[in-house]
């Protein structure tokens, strides 16, 4: 059962990760549509907060009714969850030129730090939470546990900043820019007038 779970959270983990970049091309390709449309953005975040409300208080990943759950939730939610942010996130890109300064360059530079974050959070998100709930406080209710995860988070950020440091960016500096800039028109690399056209 244990391995039929895993490879449950796998699979839905890789549509996830499809569907969001999928949609996070179409909210950049669409964007300008939701410039300065702030009754759109609130929905999208009304429904963002709305939607994971009801899914936790539903059973979540948990208990709908089991793990790995039936429920036809499963089939939706990477598109739900991907609409939802890619709305929010053309949005914002669209509509504020934010400062480099005070809370936006915090929240630019967790943008930085995000794969690395996103790597290193297996070892702290189940841990913490387990910890939190056994010796602290039930995590029974989706807003404690959204409020535990913002210290959790802020003491993911010394340790994602450390491997950026150490691990990603040696890699980044040996990158090479695969799209070129002032490129030459075709003819003057050679390239035949007629295989052009």
């Amino acid at each position: 059962m244990r391995s039929s779970a895993g490879a449950h959270f796998l699979a839905l983990d890789h549509v996830r990760a499809a569907a969001a970049f999928v949609l996070g091309m179409l909210g950049a390709y669409l964007g300008h549509r939701l410039t300065s449309r702030h009754g759109i953005a609130l929905l999208l975040g009304v429904g963002l907060f709305g939607f994971f409300a009801w899914f936790a208080t539903s059973g979540g990943f948990y208990g709908m009714p089991t793990y790995p759950s039936p429920h036809p939730i499963w089939v939706l939610l990477p598109a739900i969850e991907g609409t939802l942010y890619a709305g929010l996130i053309a949005y914002y890109d669209r509509t504020f030129r934010p400062s480099d300064r005070g809370v936006s360059r915090f929240v630019a530079r967790i943008g930085e730090l995000s794969y690395s974050i996103y790597l290193l959070h297996f070892f702290v998100v189940f841990n913490a939470a387990r910890l939190v709930h056994e010796f602290l406080m039930p995590l029974d209710n989706f807003y404690v546990a959204l409020a535990w995860s913002v210290p959790w988070f802020l003491c993911m950020v010394p340790l994602a900043e450390m491997s950026y440091r150490h691990v990603e960016t040696p890699f980044l500096k040996r990158r090479v820019p695969y799209l070129a800039r002032n490129a030459a028109p075709p003819a003057a690399i050679g390239i035949p007038q007629a295989s052009r056209q």
